[in-house]
């Protein structure tokens, strides 16, 4: 009981000022210097944090090719785009409301040819870039999205991280509750945008690097149940507080007929589609994505096959 007082009365509140101050100064910098500055403390501290063995490991299993002076530069690389997100986010509606983020117009009549007249969309992506910009920028560009979250530990974070990523998203945080709110969404020919390269307990054993990571199936099902169109974007970092965005559309697999057994192979199909996509993506910019996730299972190879047909 005491413990849980000093949280609430206490520690939270304590944590949320010194976040509001961060984010205060943070806020009288330009957006440029702003990056600037989150981008040399991480890269200069990150490094030398116990949290930098993860990366390694990760990035040992993943990309064993690599020589150790390599994987060095996409750790310090790795926390250097973790840094620039945090400089950033006081600045996300400057960023994501100018000119510093590209956009085809092409691009974008694409999707909206493929939304139609109220088809629901799925927009897939993953940890890497300042992944805050790209559904933000969607949203204003005509594609609001629901996005499944975890809540802050912090309750008082927690609102004022929904605060900064402002009215166009509707976050919906991650509970029977928040699933049945998308299933809401998407019955209504809405938009939903999900992150697919977290680590999870649940899901399906699906090739990532070459290695089976649990994966959540529910971009394939939800396609299927909702006939919805499917998109795969990131925004590319292009410096300081400045993108471009990419988006692909994809058809997924679909199952051959209704049974069970159909429906599992073309989830796994999809999936290992989408896992695909989002790797080759890490590939071309592997200091931008975040390698501090327990993507895969601790233990060390060999790997089951999959069970993919052909």
């Amino acid at each position: 009981m005491k413990r849980a007082w000093l949280q609430r009365w206490l520690i939270d509140p304590v944590e949320y000022a010194l976040l509001r101050a961060v984010f205060g100064l943070l806020g009288l910098l330009s957006p440029e210097h702003a990056s600037n500055l989150g981008g040399w403390i991480a890269r200069t501290l990150g490094p030398r944090l116990p949290f930098s063995k993860r990366i390694r490991r990760n990035l040992a299993l993943a990309m064993p090719e690599l020589s150790e002076v390599e994987r060095e530069t996409i750790v310090r690389a790795s926390w250097d785009n973790l840094g620039r997100i945090f400089g950033e986010m006081p600045h996300l509606e400057a960023i994501t409301g100018s000119d510093r983020v590209e956009i085809d117009p092409a691009m974008l009549d694409s999707l909206r040819e493929a939304k139609g007249d109220g088809r629901p969309m799925i927009f897939i992506g993953a940890h890497l870039s300042n992944f805050e910009v790209f559904g933000r920028v969607a949203a204003r560009c005509g594609f609001p999205q629901a996005m499944i979250y975890r809540r802050a530990n912090n309750p008082l974070i927690d609102a004022y991280f929904r605060e900064i990523r402002g009215p166009d998203l509707q976050l919906l945080p991650k509970s029977l509750d928040g699933f049945r709110a998308v299933q809401r969404v998407m019955a209504a020919g809405g938009n939903l945008g999900m992150l697919i390269d977290q680590k999870l307990n649940e899901g399906i054993p699906v090739p990532f690097f070459g290695r089976l990571a649990m994966t959540t199936p529910a971009p394939a099902q939800m396609a299927t149940r909702f006939r919805a169109a499917v998109a795969v974007g990131h925004a590319e970092r292009l410096g300081p507080a400045r993108y471009r965005l990419h988006v692909e559309l994809v058809d997924l697999p679909n199952a051959a007929d209704r049974s069970a057994k159909a429906r599992k192979v073309a989830d796994l199909e999809a999936m290992t589609m989408l896992n695909g996509m989002i790797e080759q993506q890490i590939r071309a910019n592997p200091g931008e994505w975040f390698w501090l996730h327990r993507r895969w299972p601790e233990s060390k190879g060999p790997w089951p096959d999959p069970g993919l047909p052909g």
